[in-house]
């Protein structure tokens, strides 16, 4: 399923990824099968997505395959008869521990609507919901300091958006 990413907590803690390597593995992660479990991974394709070199990704996926965490490697290499075979086993074990098992992925959507609303990630109110991050920008420009420094960043959708305003407002004066 593509454009589907759930970040193992585990991957995120782990200090040894360089960004551009994580970037790499997040993609890998986008474009993994939650229902059949299995990885979709060419170099040809993360190269051009990420402006690479065929040998810039191969040493990317090198480096993510010496990452051990809990006793699964993040990534997997072996010679096929024609290519090389990737797989993901931490992910793997990550999205079986929330439920999403090969070819019974509901489990999983449950189990994950239920975290969702148990932690109220999906009911929580922000101020300015309807507006994307480029129009809250433009929103946040046009308020006074005075209105801008009441703004809690938790209760925005794009609390960076807010950052950067007050930034811009600080080196400006």
């Amino acid at each position: 399923m593509k454009s589907f990413f759930i970040s193992d907590p585990e991957v995120i803690k782990e200090i040894k990824i360089t960004p551009s390597d994580y970037r790499i593995y997040e993609y890998l992660c986008l474009n993994f099968n939650v229902k059949s479990h299995e990885a979709f991974v060419r170099i040809v394709n993360i190269a051009g997505q990420f402006q690479l070199s065929q040998t810039e990704v191969k040493d990317s996926l090198l480096r993510l395959s010496k990452i051990i965490i809990k006793e699964k490697p993040l990534v997997t290499i072996e010679d096929g008869p024609n290519y090389l075979i990737f797989d993901l086993p931490r992910y793997k074990k990550f999205l079986d521990s929330i439920g999403f098992r090969k070819h019974f992925a509901a489990a999983g959507w449950k189990n994950l609507a239920a975290h969702l609303k148990q932690n109220k990630i999906i009911n929580k109110e922000y101020l300015y919901p309807g507006l994307d991050q480029y129009q809250l920008d433009d929103k946040l420009k046009e308020l006074s300091n005075e209105d801008l420094s009441k703004i809690n960043p938790d209760k925005i959708l794009y609390p960076w958006i807010l950052r950067n305003e007050k930034n811009k407002r600080t080196e400006n004066s």
